[in-house]
């Protein structure tokens, strides 16, 4: 009984505060990722046009979304980056379905998994991402200011330096791909 109402006390207590905050609320907006407001309005468009593929390659990508926000640690999307994170491990995930499916000569899953593939790909290419010539430009520029401050110069310092700096001019890249970029040119 005390269980019962300790639920009831709080429900009534988080409405009251939603209420209270709501007129102090920032827009929606100003806080969700551009890619999140176009994956939620694709799953409204796809619903009402009853496009049962794309739908569910939707909803699977909004799982994915609500999933990373539950996990342990907790880590809820806050950029385009982010989410091309997700979008990039379920492409990998597509593609090992594609080699198991071929494997076991069912034409007709491939054939499903590649149309999701090309979906998530669709999705994937909305996040403008830095291209190979501008992260190694940027990288080469970071690399002699690092010896100049007398920073250690290691992967990880230019992963965290080229980040910034990508974050400033609004062209995310992921941490992966300016480690292997990083690779090849202190490489040299």
């Amino acid at each position: 009984m005390l269980g019962l109402r300790r639920v009831f006390v709080s429900r009534l207590l988080s409405r009251q505060l939603v209420r209270t905050f709501a007129d102090a609320a920032p827009d929606v907006k100003d806080v969700l990722p551009p890619l999140l407001l176009t994956l939620r309005a694709d799953l409204k468009k796809f619903m009402k046009a009853k496009e049962k593929e794309k739908l569910n390659v939707v909803k699977a990508i909004l799982a994915e979304v609500t999933n990373a926000a539950m996990a342990q640690p907790p880590a809820p999307v806050k950029s385009d980056t982010d989410i091309l994170k997700i979008l990039n491990s379920m492409e990998k995930k597509h593609k090992i379905a594609i080699e198991s499916f071929q494997t076991a000569a069912r034409q007709d899953l491939v054939d499903k998994e590649q149309s999701q593939l090309e979906i998530v790909k669709q999705y994937a290419s909305q996040v403008p991402i830095l291209t190979t010539e501008e992260l190694n430009k940027l990288i080469e520029e970071t690399i002699p200011k690092l010896k100049e401050d007398k920073t250690p110069v290691n992967i990880g310092t230019i992963v965290r330096d080229v980040t910034a700096k990508a974050k400033e001019m609004g062209r995310p890249v992921l941490g992966s791909d300016i480690a292997a970029a990083a690779k090849i040119i202190l490489a040299k």
